[in-house]
């Protein structure tokens, strides 16, 4: 983003409250709670003010103080903010996921490409998301023994897969900013003693595809050689037997990612290690992503939809390098133990899963040793594909505020949160019930009703079922309470656990938007026209290429004219799928509760011929 030099069109302070949005958004964005507060707090920098400054014909802002760039972001209103590597410098620890570089990748960097995969050694979490934030470390070759500074911060940008390819092909990581950019420029360009960096000239000036497709060859023929010299150290096969005495033989506790070597992808991982590996990974496959509803399987589509999705960053499982040499022997040894059927049923030529024995001691009694890539709690629920694919990420609800009149109430309840501003229905009658429990109003009342003091006066509009002793029975004032809430809803945004984090809540006033799926007809053609999902953050790209696959059929997305009433994006699906998209796909893959979604159906019935 920082290629070329940019030119500051104005510059202001930020003010508190401004500053309060900003800590909330950057919590969003997983940034460290405490280190959003030490950026933020001008104490920590000698009192000097938090800047915004306006890039010239860009939707960009630079945050500065002193004249040093500490954050970032292309376009605020996307959301997505930035450290710069000065912040990084000044903080170790910003909360944001690390992506580890091999030795020499920087170079690329440094000349302004993005980070490819076979250029990545490792990251510190285990699972991510499209767009998710990420700093990007280099190799400290300053030998000091410095604490945490083994490696340093070069660059930041955002990742733009949900899990890393089985080809380890194309780009990772968009860089948006790296050391010795402009961005670099506009600060005083002062780098730590305790790290040292060699900047070699790197790649000769060239187009950016260039250089993106050299580090990719480059990267892959690292891959096909130490590939091919494990296939020539590998030493014979290994009887069953055998190998299941190995199996019970091995170390326990888990193996770590072999980081610090600068072998290709496969040359960490010794050979007599794959089998116990692909054993593993096959066992966590039945036990965390196979249901029952997906037998018969195919072996290839075990290989493909799970076993390698159990693989560490730094090797892929690959049965040559084992005794069984092919998938078909391996089936027909975890026959042999009782964990599957392998059988070939009638109208099929060749064999299958046809049932796995949950039951079995030894699946059963499993336990990971290894540091694989995916890794989930077991779990044997049954659930069909599009709810266990789903992770709702916001929860919206119904929240209502109250009316100055029905104030009063509030301002009188002994040990009331008088801060709080939104309440559900619920919260309103617990109140009015504490209410007339603290005033003691059913005294004196004849059953069933409560005996009206002033501040209940004024909030019942019924006079009619009031009676000549100021009396009202107790259910009346509580469908009374509805005539002084005003409709709002909140959004909440979730993390990876479905975690409720009280700091990602937003209020808004009025209904829930809706979320219509619009059955018509342009141009003749069968179309359906999906708006509204913009609170529920789903990754229209995603959403796209899921429906193609889905109902094989032409999908894209694109913005509506934006006006007051028109959300800013719309689907567009060839036919007319709206039961389905409806009622299946956006509450079971999306989270987005059904009584939320409006179906439009104005294709209607063509007339018969007289």
């Amino acid at each position: 983003m920082f290629k070329k030099q940019v030119k500051i069109q104005n510059s202001h302070s930020v003010a508190n409250k401004d500053k309060k949005k900003l800590k909330e958004q950057l919590v969003a964005l997983r940034y460290d709670v405490k280190a959003a507060e030490i950026f933020l707090d001008d104490k920590n920098y000698d009192n000097n003010e938090l800047m915004m400054d306006k890039i010239q014909a860009s939707k960009a802002v630079i945050y500065q103080r002193n004249k040093v760039p500490l954050m970032f972001t292309p376009d605020s209103k996307l959301g997505y903010y930035f450290p710069t590597i000065y912040l990084l410098f000044q903080l170790q620890e910003i909360g944001l996921m690390k992506c580890y570089l091999k030795a020499g990748v920087e170079q690329y960097i440094f000349n302004g490409a993005d980070l490819m995969w076979p250029g990545i050694k490792a990251f510190d979490q285990e699972s991510f998301k499209v767009n998710q934030l990420v700093v990007v470390y280099a190799k400290n070759q300053q030998q000091i023994g410095v604490e945490n500074m083994e490696y340093f911060p070069i660059a930041v940008g955002k990742i733009l897969a949900n899990q890393i390819p089985d080809n380890l092909k194309g780009k990772a990581i968009q860089v948006e900013h790296y050391l010795y950019d402009e961005l670099w420029e506009m600060g005083p360009k002062k780098i730590p003693d305790e790290i040292k960096i060699d900047k070699a000239a790197g790649l000769p000036d060239g187009s950016q595809e260039e250089e993106t497709k050299q580090e990719e060859a480059k990267q892959s023929d690292t891959i096909q050689n130490s590939e091919s010299n494990l296939q020539e150290e590998s030493k014979g096969d290994v009887t069953e037997d055998n190998q299941t005495k190995q199996d019970q033989e091995e170390n326990k506790g888990e193996t770590p990612i072999q980081g610090d070597e600068e072998e290709g992808l496969l040359g960490s991982i010794p050979t007599e290690e794959m089998e116990p590996r692909i054993i593993e990974a096959f066992f966590r496959s039945i036990v965390e992503g196979i249901q029952d509803a997906d037998i018969p399987m195919e072996p290839s589509d075990l290989t493909k939809d799970h076993m390698n999705l159990f693989s560490d960053i730094n090797y892929k499982l690959d049965f040559k390098q084992t005794s069984w040499k092919r998938i078909g022997k391996f089936l027909e040894v975890m026959h042999k133990r009782g964990i599957i059927d392998y059988s070939e049923p009638k109208g099929v030529n060749h064999k299958i899963i046809t049932k796995i024995h949950r039951l079995n001691e030894e699946l059963k009694s499993y336990v990971p040793r290894f540091s694989l890539r995916k890794s989930k709690k077991p779990t044997v629920q049954n659930q069909n594909q599009d709810s266990q694919m789903n992770q709702q990420r916001v929860e919206i609800n119904e929240v209502y505020q109250f009316s100055k009149h029905f104030n009063a109430v509030v301002m009188n309840v002994k040990e009331m949160d008088q801060t709080q501003k939104y309440f559900t229905l619920k919260d309103a009658r617990d109140l009015i019930s504490q209410y007339i429990k603290e005033n003691d109003l059913e005294a004196n009342a004849k059953k069933g009703c409560i005996k009206l003091d002033p501040i209940l006066a004024q909030i019942i509009q019924n006079k009619r079922s009031i009676d000549s002793d100021s009396q009202i029975k107790k259910d009346e004032i509580f469908k009374c309470i509805q005539d002084h809430l005003i409709e709002c809803y909140s959004v909440t945004l979730c993390d990876n656990n479905e975690i409720t984090i009280r700091d990602r809540v937003k209020y808004h006033k009025g209904k829930i938007p809706q979320v219509k799926v619009h059955a018509r007809r342009v141009h003749n053609k069968k179309q359906t026209l999906i708006t509204g999902l913009e609170l529920y953050q789903i990754d229209y790209e995603e959403l796209c290429t899921y429906l193609q696959n889905k109902l094989a059929c032409s999908v894209t997305h694109q913005d509506l004219e934006q006006t007051s009433k028109n959300p800013n994006q719309g689907v567009y699906i060839q036919g007319n799928h709206l039961d389905l998209v409806s009622s299946e796909i956006l509450p079971k893959r999306y989270g987005v509760p059904a009584k939320y979604i409006t179906k439009i159906n104005d294709l209607g019935q063509k007339k018969g011929k007289k």
